[in-house]
């Protein structure tokens, strides 16, 4: 074979091989994403001081963080709740441990503090996200994230 047809077929491989990772790596996001949900009614606390916010996040991970996740898992959920009221805005957000990232949906919920408590949450339509971020742990080394996000408008009563 001559050097031409040798380099070639090496160039060939090689993006044959280029073309199996990526879609392979594709095909791993595609299955691992983080599904978070906020259901539309949201709950006042103690007099507009707390919005309670309810949902679902359902997570698996796609490589190595399947294996590992029963061992040493980090997880949090960031809820965050904002609403017009009169002349400004109440606003809150709070950070709790996740649910598991194990394939199975969860449900979850949460009370969101009133950043300001001069400035309290009122019944009405207020704007939710809730951000997901799953780590699984080798170590104390984050060697697989999985991530997901909602946003919602909710009816706070």
């Amino acid at each position: 074979m001559s050097k031409v047809a040798l380099k070639r077929k090496v160039a060939r491989g090689a993006v044959i091989g280029a073309v199996l990772v990526v879609s392979a790596a594709m095909a791993f996001s595609a299955l691992a994403a983080a599904t978070v949900t906020i259901d539309s009614a949201a709950k006042l606390v103690a007099k507009g001081s707390g919005v309670t916010v309810t949902g679902t996040v359902t997570c698996s991970y796609a490589t190595l963080g399947q294996l590992l996740h029963n061992f040493s898992d980090q997880d949090t959920l960031t809820v965050s709740v904002s609403e017009k009221t009169g002349q400004g805005v109440a606003h809150g957000s709070t950070t709790l441990a996740g649910p598991p990232c194990d394939g199975s949906s969860h449900p979850w919920s949460t009370s969101v503090p009133a950043d300001n408590p001069a400035r309290p949450f009122r019944a009405g339509n207020g704007a939710a996200t809730a951000f997901y971020t799953a780590c699984a742990l080798s170590n104390g080394v984050c060697v697989e994230t999985q991530q997901g996000s909602a946003s919602a408008t909710v009816k706070i009563s």
